[in-house]
């Protein structure tokens, strides 16, 4: 017990020394593999990096015997797999290669292993990431709703660029060039001319505001919001280019596409944290903060219903039910009492939990309902 629950450095000397049967260290591999994970899953403290290394140096220490056994004094001492291995196993737990190669290293001592530790602490660290969503360590963190390895939507400003976004300007003959010595026309008139020739009527000119392919989306924005609102050009380095096309929807859009995919990044990480339940799918999704005694309700509203052509205000909902939202197309929007439902629509309510056990919301005092799903 002393060898399954202490920090483990005298057993893992004497293994590494070679003072310790095969037989043992493979109890002691499995051992200690029940004995960390049954302190992790019940809330324990009983660390990560001590029981890591000890995991590896039994698991490596067994792999070289073996392999010594097979092929002989050739592979080399398996002093050497179980140094290489407490790297692998750590760097795959915490999938942090650095700080295995420099712990491993730094503990042992012996530099001339730096390259075996670094291939298989990159290598396990690579598989880990593939295998499982987070590491030892930010688990825990998952399981309380926190994902450090998840960068923020709204930092998606200051990772992108114009070029990320913009709509892509090109004739003919390739980009547009511009051409410095194309001044203003001083006669306004003169320069109306050219464009009633077309057929067309100038509503407004303006100077552009010059923007680069290289800004951030953060430094675009600022220059939509004060100098185009319809859009801006964005400009080559050189400014000798027209490159694109910039209006505040493309920024919108770029917002739009890294909130689902924070989205996705945030379930990903519930489902992962959530991997000993019997559904970690389903576990991921049900609420860890209920609001107690009420229930969210979405139900669909036919043709007959008594809810349809009247206000949401005019409806006789159920007794504390409040309508919160109204989708329509699949888009949802705000519900606002003088909003007139329609048949077809759907309509979102929170409402207090239902006791007589009915699978349908009813208006109250009426008997007909609202709709035949759940």
């Amino acid at each position: 017990l002393p060898q399954m629950y202490g920090v483990g450095y005298p057993v893992m000397d004497s293994v590494i020394a070679g003072h310790v049967v095969i037989g043992l260290i493979l109890l002691f591999l499995v051992g200690k593999v029940v004995a960390a994970s049954l302190t992790l899953s019940i809330g324990g403290s009983g660390g990560v990096f001590a029981p890591s290394l000890f995991i590896g140096t039994m698991a490596g220490m067994a792999f070289g015997v073996a392999a010594h056994h097979v092929f002989g004094p050739a592979v080399g001492p398996p002093a050497l797999y179980a140094v290489v291995a407490m790297g692998g196993v750590f760097a795959g737990a915490a999938q942090a290669p650095l700080t295995a190669i420099a712990s491993v290293v730094e503990m042992t001592g012996n530099f001339t292993l730096t390259l075996p530790i670094m291939l298989a602490s990159g290598i396990a660290a690579a598989l880990s990431k593939q295998l499982s969503y987070g590491s030892v360590y930010t688990t825990k963190l998952l399981r309380r709703g926190i994902d450090i390895e998840r960068p923020r939507p709204d930092n998606v400003l200051e990772t992108l660029s114009v070029a990320d976004v913009m709509q892509p300007v090109q004739t003919g003959n390739g980009l547009p060039r511009l051409q410095p010595q194309a001044t203003r026309s001083e006669d306004p008139a003169r320069g109306k001319d050219q464009w009633e020739q077309l057929g067309a009527i100038v509503q407004t000119s303006r100077n552009p505001q010059e923007l680069f392919e290289d800004e951030t989306l953060e430094h675009a924005l600022r220059q939509l919001t004060l100098h185009g609102r319809s859009g801006l050009p964005v400009l080559s380095g050189d400014r000798e280019h027209l490159r694109g096309w910039i209006t505040r929807r493309d920024v919108l859009a770029a917002l739009a596409h890294s909130v689902d995919a924070a989205g996705r990044g945030i379930r990903a990480g519930a489902v992962a944290a959530d991997f000993g339940a019997d559904d970690p799918e389903r576990a991921a999704v049900q609420s860890s903060a209920p609001l107690h005694g009420y229930e969210i309700v979405d139900i669909s509203i036919t043709a007959g219903s008594l809810a349809a052509g009247r206000r949401i205000s005019e409806v006789p909902w159920p007794d504390g039910a409040v309508v919160v939202a109204v989708t329509d197309a699949g888009e949802m929007t705000p519900a606002l009492a003088t909003m007139t439902i329609r048949a077809g629509e759907r309509i979102v309510l929170l409402a207090p939990v239902r006791t007589n056990g009915q699978a349908s919301v009813r208006l109250r005092g009426h008997h007909r309902q609202l709709t035949d799903e759940p």
